[in-house]
Order: structure tokens, then C-alpha cells, then sequence
């Protein structure tokens, strides 16, 4: 062992006794600076275990940790990254197994809090694992030559390895749906018992790098003369949190919109942000703030409008409606996404990046595990403040040749269905006959595979209905469909630029005569709401979230709710644009358009039918557009494309806007 090495670890305790009885853990770690092991940098990892019962052959040793967590190990290339070797007795021969994708179970294993679990497997092929023996697993060794195991670039999910020993050799891997066999449960052979997975301590933490930009995020339309809150949150490059900086900075309003220059002292502490409150200029204007931090650089806000307040209400010469920002698609550890749960998600949300509304849509496996669905439900009561920030309760299904759905309510009751039937996603089965799964999941919450039997069950309920990688069209949901969502992590669903091979790009749901409202999300399956990175991890997720703008006048539930239902929402990629919009449905269809982008607005582009008919350049961050369709008929429908200089874009159908 290398004599630099840094003994951290403390021999590993948990709540199975069995696995208890086996054997000891403990994790050392050379690499990085000491402890603080930062986030994409190169460590060395020794988890050494000690028997206490002899084990013979055909047992297993298995190790794993979340799927998302160090980079992907391999036996093959010792002078390669995450290079595994293992050391044994000499009397004992093992067999290492080094899977190449993560193992994902649909069942939510309840030690690892977690669905998705990379798997190290160590079978006992020959000889005796006797008492005292020890058994080291080594990753990332640097004498090798290689750079070491790279460590995951998410600091904000502690890295936790996990231990199973199964002494008969009773739990296989296990194809439970026939049309998708690449993936497998870890099940015993009367498929009734999944194996107990054991924590080995300490849980790992990762510090995120230094501190490399800062995010200012104010409300987009306010009154003038208003004190409103401002947002810092510094980032490292990998957009994790950067908690505990400090810096006086400078803010300096462009367009009037703040009388003076000032200087704040900004201390984001354990909590991640810093909320300042700046009062706004007096007159109407427009323009964004810019953020000099002295040993960073210079950020810039969102685009923010000042509207004149007269006799007590707000008159901007339109209306007095807002914009409100908010994630309609997150996932968490209650289905399948990474050890972090449903509070993280919307602190996350409201406090990291200043969002007015979220939903968590975890899939309905998910949920239908036993005590989910009030674990959701609480939390969005938990979390909603009216006026502040609303909590959305939502769940995504998955139906057999249709896609996924998103189905979001108006309340905290809402209705569960366990509807998760398409092959070839890890939260799919078939298998609805293996005990294993009765044991976990809900009784009291129904298995629908069909959407019209769906649909039959919710009657009489409010909610909205959304369309997610989009695949065909059920006749029953043509009338239900209220939005469609056009980008998120997985990618942007338009032609221009075709960057997501799993949806049906918005030119042919429009081409289908669909009518729907235009939403963005993140489908971050890391609770992290509206998140900024990307490029940051192997997968198909690898775009920075889209978001859904709401227009309405105030922060109410019931006012997103009814705002969204009838579809006065738009969808961008991320950016903050504003856009207010009026469109008249009579001889012609017209619509006016005003947009403040985020940066210079190149071109905006209309659509009928999913095909392009007018287009206009631009040359500023403000454009208008003024367009009318002479020969509109009934049951045309349209969309607006509005791109930016920094490839930002926004998708609003202007049609839910008509007088």
C-alpha cells in the first residue's frame, strides 16, 4: 500500500446483522489533497475487507457504489485509468467481474436509498476464504502508470460503497422483462428476496473545485420602485455549489433600471446562496444587471423589465401579467434518480437556483414503492409558500409503444398509478408476478397498462397532461394533450439543431394537429432542478436543463395551475428570455411579439402547420415581431422559434395568447 496513503476509513457498521457477521471494511484513499478530494480529479482507492467466516467456493464478494459516482473501472489496461486489481490469499482464487453499465433495479434498494448501483463482483472460484483473511480491492492504483480512478465530477452526492456476500451463491442476475434483457435484477432463484446491500464507512465527500463563475438571478418583470431579491450562487466548472465564498462584489444596472452602482458583500455560507434585496429605479425600463467579482470576472443577469406603477396597479401599456420561471421534470432518489431525495430537489429548486415552481415527476415505480407517494405529498406541502415558491406534485409514466407522459395536479392529493410498462427502460417490467417486487411495492396502488383505462380512473380529477419523449399518439390523449415538452437534458426536440434522437422533434407533433403549450425541463436525475451544466458525465444526458416560462399575474397555485392548463406558458433552453405576446384569432390570425433576450436576438421564426412561413433577422437583445396569416382557417395552429446569438432558444405557440 502506498505509504502516503490517507486512513479515513473506520471498520464498517450497519443495520444487517448478517452481513455484519461476514466481515470488516475499511476504505483508504491516497491522492488528491488528503482528505479534501475534489471533484474530476484523480485519487486511489483501497477498500479492504477481513473475513470472519470462512467462505468456500461459489460464493460472491460484491461491491458496489452509485452509477454516477467514479468513472467506470476496468481489469484489462493496468496503465489506463480506473484501473481494478484485487489481492487475495494465495490459497484462495477469485474471478472478478467488472460490469461495463451499471446495474439498475426497479425496486429502489433500500440501503443504498438509490435504484442505480454500479456492481464489482468477486466470485470465490477455488480454495477457502479462510477466518482473518483479507481481501483488497484496489482502484485507480498509480503504480500501474495510470492517473488513477477519476472521481466523480458531482460533489453534492457523497461517494458511498456498498457491500453483499452471498455465501451459497444464492442471488444471480436475473432478466425479469424478455424485451429488455439488459436489464437485470439480483434475485434469489424462487425470485422472492432481493440481496441486502451492506454500507461500507465512511461515506466519501467530494469538495467541489474553486470557484470559476457566479449566477445573478432577479425577477424578470417588477414594479418600479420595488425592493426585490437578488440571487448569488457561485459555481466550480462543473456547476457544483460552491458553499462558504465570500467577496465584495460590484452591481451595476445597464438600461437604467438600478440609480447607483453597489457594492455587496457576498457570502454564500453552508446554505449555497446569498439573497441581497436591490431597490430598482423608479421609472419603466428595461436592461440586466452586471455582477463584477474581482477574483472571478464579470456576470451578467437575466433581462429584467420595470414597469411604472400608477393608482396602486401596475401599468406597463399591455398588461400586468409576469413572468414566472420554474422545472416542470425532476427525478430523485424516490424513483430512479441518485441518492438525493424529494427535499433536496426543491431546496435546490428555490434557494440554488431561483426557481418560482417545480415539479418532481419520479416515475411511478417509483412511487408505487410503499410510503413514496406520502413521502412526495409531504413534501410539497413542506416546501410550497404561496407568493414565494410553488411545489408542483407530478409523476412520469411510461406506456408500451407511446412514450413517456408526465400527469401534474393542481393540489397535494393527486392520484398514483403504477403505469411504467415500456421495455427497454431501466424502470420497465413484465414481471409483475415476481414476489420480490409485491414486497416493496404498494398493494393499495393499481397497475394500469393501458392510457384510455388510465384515463377512465382519473375522470372527474384535475390535472394537467404532458408529452415526453414523444413516440406515437394514443387516439385517447388527443383532446388531454395540454404540453409538450421540447427540451431538457436528453436534448432539444427540433430539427434546427436536431439534438435529441429519442423524441418527436415539435415539427411533427405540430404536422399531427396538435395544439399544444411549449414547455422545458431538466429531467435531471440528480434532484437538481433547472441545472446549469453540462457535458459532464458519459450518457445521453449531457445538455444544460430547458425551462418553462408561465405568464400570469401572480405566484399562486392556482394561478400557474390554470395558466399552464390553458397553455399561456413558453419553453427556452435554459436562458431567461422574456417575451410578451398578443394574438387575435378572427378573419386572419396576427400576432405581436415583444422579446428581451439574453443576448442578442439573431432571428425569430414562425411556423404553421410544423413548417416554417416567416422569418426576421434581428440585431439587438430587444425585438419585436408583427405578423399576420391572411389565409388562417380553423384548426391551423402555430409556433414561434426564437434563437439567440449564444445558440440559446425559446418555443412559444402564440395561439393561447389570443384575444
Amino acid at each position: 500500500m502506498d505509504k502516503n496513503m490517507c486512513k479515513i476509513g473506520r471498520k464498517g457498521t450497519d443495520n444487517v446483522r448478517s452481513l455484519r457477521k461476514m466481515g470488516t471494511w475499511t476504505i483508504s484513499i491516497s491522492g488528491g489533497k488528503g482528505k479534501n478530494l475534489r471533484a474530476g480529479e484523480y485519487a486511489t482507492f483501497v477498500l479492504r475487507y477481513e473475513n470472519k467466516v470462512a467462505l468456500r467456493g461459489g460464493a460472491y464478494l460484491r461491491v458496489a457504489c452509485y452509477a454516477n459516482g467514479i468513472g467506470l473501472l476496468q481489469n484489462r489496461h493496468p496503465r489506463e485509468d480506473n484501473f481494478l486489481s484485487v489481492r487475495c490469499p494465495g490459497h484462495c482464487e477469485l474471478e472478478v467481474s467488472v460490469e461495463e453499465r451499471s446495474y439498475r433495479s426497479i425496486t429502489h434498494l433500500k440501503t443504498a436509498k438509490n435504484s442505480d448501483l454500479y456492481i464489482i463482483q468477486l466470485q470465490i472460484k477455488n480454495g477457502i476464504l479462510r477466518e482473518k483473511d483479507v481481501i483488497e480491492i484496489v482502484m485507480g492504483d498509480r503504480s500501474f502508470g495510470s492517473k488513477g480512478l477519476l472521481l466523480p465530477k458531482i460533489s453534492d452526492i457523497p461517494l458511498q460503497f456498498f457491500y453483499h456476500i452471498d455465501p451459497a451463491g444464492e442471488f444471480q442476475f436475473t432478466p425479469v422483462n424478455k424485451e429488455a434483457p439488459q436489464y437485470l435484477e439480483l434475485l434469489n432463484a424462487a425470485q422472492d428476496a432481493f440481496p441486502q446491500w451492506g454500507k461500507i464507512y465512511p461515506a466519501v465527500n467530494i469538495q467541489p473545485r474553486e470557484p470559476e463563475r457566479l449566477d445573478l438571478r432577479v425577477p424578470s418583470i417588477v414594479s418600479g420602485g420595488e425592493t426585490v431579491k437578488a440571487k448569488i450562487v457561485a459555481y466550480d466548472r462543473y456547476y457544483n455549489v460552491v458553499r462558504g465564498y465570500e467577496e465584495t462584489v460590484e452591481c451595476v444596472g445597464v438600461g437604467d433600471i438600478l440609480p447607483r452602482k453597489r457594492r455587496i458583500m457576498v457570502k454564500t455560507g453552508e446554505k449555497g446562496y446569498c439573497d441581497c434585496r436591490l431597490k430598482v429605479s423608479e421609472k419603466s425600463s428595461q436592461g440586466i444587471l452586471f455582477c463584477r467579482a474581482h477574483n472571478i470576472g464579470i456576470f451578467r443577469s437575466n433581462p429584467v423589465i420595470i414597469v411604472k406603477r400608477s393608482s396602486g396597479k401596475e401599468d406597463s401599456g399591455e398588461d400586468n401579467t409576469r413572468v414566472f420561471w420554474g422545472d416542470l421534470h425532476g427525478h430523485s432518489s424516490l424513483s430512479d434518480g441518485i441518492a438525493r431525495d424529494e427535499n433536496d430537489f426543491f431546496y435546490y429548486a428555490r434557494n440554488i437556483r431561483g426557481l418560482d415552481f417545480a415539479a418532481l415527476a419520479d416515475h411511478s415505480f417509483g412511487l408505487a414503492v410503499k410510503g413514496h407517494w406520502e413521502r412526495l405529498r409531504k413534501a410539497i406541502r413542506k416546501h410550497t409558500r404561496e407568493g414565494e415558491f410553488l411545489a408542483i406534485l407530478g409523476w412520469e409514466g411510461m406506456f408500451k409503444g407511446f412514450g413517456h407522459r408526465n400527469i401534474y395536479f393542481r393540489d397535494d392529493e393527486g392520484m398514483i398509478f403504477m403505469v411504467d410498462y415500456q421495455p427497454g427502460s431501466g424502470g420497465s417490467f413484465e414481471g409483475e408476478d415476481v414476489k420480490a417486487y409485491k414486497k416493496i411495492w404498494s398493494q393499495d396502488i393499481e397497475k394500469v397498462k393501458d392510457m384510455e383505462k388510465l384515463f377512465r380512473l382519473l375522470k372527474g380529477k384535475e390535472f394537467i397532461w404532458t408529452a415526453h419523449h414523444f413516440g406515437n399518439l394514443h387516439p385517447a390523449e388527443r383532446e388531454l394533450l395540454s404540453l409538450y415538452e421540447v427540451c431538457s437534458e436528453w436534448g432539444i426536440s427540433d430539427n434546427h439543431p436536431r439534438k435529441n434522437n429519442s423524441s418527436t422533434p415539435i415539427q411533427a407533433v405540430f404536422k399531427l394537429g396538435l395544439n399544444p403549450g411549449l414547455t422545458g425541463g431538466s429531467d435531471d436525475h440528480t434532484a437538481r432542478a433547472g441545472f446549469l451544466g453540462h457535458n459532464i458525465r458519459k450518457g445521453p444526458i449531457r445538455y444544460p436543463s430547458g425551462l418553462t416560462a408561465v405568464v400570469c399575474e401572480r405566484l399562486t397555485r392556482e394561478e400557474i395551475f390554470r395558466s399552464l392548463r390553458q397553455k399561456k406558458c413558453y419553453a427556452t433552453t435554459g436562458a431567461r428570455i422574456i417575451i410578451k405576446t398578443k394574438s387575435s384569432m378572427g378573419k386572419y390570425f396576427s400576432v405581436s411579439m415583444k422579446i428581451w433576450g439574453s443576448d442578442v436576438i439573431d432571428r425569430i421564426q414562425v411556423f404553421k402547420k410544423g413548417e416554417m412561413v416567416h422569418e426576421k433577422m434581428g440585431a439587438s437583445e430587444h425585438e419585436t415581431l408583427a405578423w399576420e396569416d391572411r389565409e388562417y382557417k380553423r384548426g391551423d395552429n402555430y409556433y414561434v422559434r426564437i434563437i439567440q446569438m449564444d445558440n440559446q432558444i425559446a418555443w412559444i405557440n402564440p395561439m393561447h395568447f389570443a384575444e
